[in-house]
């Protein structure tokens, strides 16, 4: 088998069941595994609605209290095949985009990893849209980063940051080597930016213009991990013993592979860390529209003045699938017939 996909989940069996209906509906022919750290009742949901698919499908069983980046780690420590990529559960992977990248890196030998666009989707009746229409807007700006100098790569991609790293399509050994080094971070999301430190640095970064992944956005739930789970414990003290594991990491890894230029990468790792740092000590925050009112609230009180405001901030939602190709509007259609 040429590529893995790993799903990593959390008590979520509707999400999930939803992500795997579209995975049967496509046809989609790779291994799965799911990374599952539900409670024993989920667990079990989870297992009754695998079964009734035919799909190639590894169900691991993990501690409810479990980091993600050791679940993804011990998923990746088992498979053999070439290339891997990670996606959660509310999230959908086009097929036609992923076969373009797995062509792409099968073709560039110096990538090891390469990604396409992202976009966000809105089912009828959302918070945000007021639409009765499956819409959708772009959800980051991705983009090739080919520049030999490992100085400019780093600068380029964190000093506008902007698109994880973490879903990408990646060949195993390099993702493997990534996440050996993240599992000691406390939090995941210090994880997940690690991770796109140890990449740029390590490796050009692809790209395929092709509709590669579309997340969820009801707006209704927040994380699906909760607080009290160890990979999501975010707060201040945690962020600055990461930030001191994380800088040390990469400053041993630059000169490992005397890469030039270190000390200015090492210093852009900790502005990065730093301003990350202010934004969680910020004492006041910015005061922002919430979209968790009840939807008939929200049309009362300022259904005019509240699509002005998404309009004024430039977010593109959209209803219109013609920017798609064929392949493309296929995959999205089937994603709408699951709401």
């Amino acid at each position: 088998m040429l590529c893995s996909l790993l799903i990593y989940t959390f008590n979520r069996p509707e999400y999930l069941n939803r992500n795997l209906q579209y995975l049967k509906k496509i046809n989609f022919y790779f291994n799965i595994y799911i990374l599952d750290s539900s409670n024993d009742n989920n667990f079990e949901k989870n297992n009754a609605n695998i079964k009734k698919l035919n799909l190639q499908i590894h169900h691991i069983k993990f501690n409810e209290r479990i980091s993600p980046s050791i679940k993804i780690l011990t998923a990746l420590e088992r498979i053999n095949t070439k290339y891997v990529l990670i996606c959660p559960d509310d999230d959908f992977i086009s097929l036609n985009g992923l076969k373009k990248c797995i062509n792409f890196l099968e073709n560039n030998l110096e990538y090891s990893v390469v990604h396409g666009n992202y976009y966000n989707y809105y089912p009828p009746g959302n918070n945000l849209t007021f639409l009765s229409k499956f819409s959708w807007k772009n959800r980051y700006d991705s983009s090739l980063i080919d520049d030999n100098s490992t100085y400019i790569r780093f600068k380029k991609y964190f000093d506008n940051y902007n698109t994880p790293l973490l879903y990408s399509l990646y060949r195993t050994p390099f993702l493997l080597k990534t996440f050996r080094k993240i599992s000691k971070c406390i939090t995941f999301q210090n994880g997940e930016w690690m991770q796109a430190m140890i990449t740029v640095i390590l490796t050009k970064i692809g790209y395929v213009n092709t509709f590669y992944l579309i997340k969820d956005k009801p707006l209704k739930k927040g994380y699906q991990y909760s607080k009290n789970t160890e990979g999501y414990n975010i707060n201040s003290k945690n962020l600055q013993i990461d930030k001191k594991y994380i800088v040390n990491s990469i400053e041993k890894l630059l000169y490992k592979n005397k890469i030039s230029e270190s000390e200015k990468i090492v210093n852009l790792a900790n502005i990065f860390y730093d301003n990350i740092l202010k934004i969680y000590n910020k004492k006041k925050k910015e005061q922002e529209i919430s979209y968790n009112f009840p939807k008939k609230i929200l049309k009362i009180i300022l259904p005019k003045e509240f699509i002005k405001f998404f309009r004024q901030n430039k977010l593109h939602i959209n209803t219109s699938f013609k920017s798609f190709d064929q392949n493309e509007r296929n995959e999205l259609n089937i994603i709408k017939k699951l709401f």
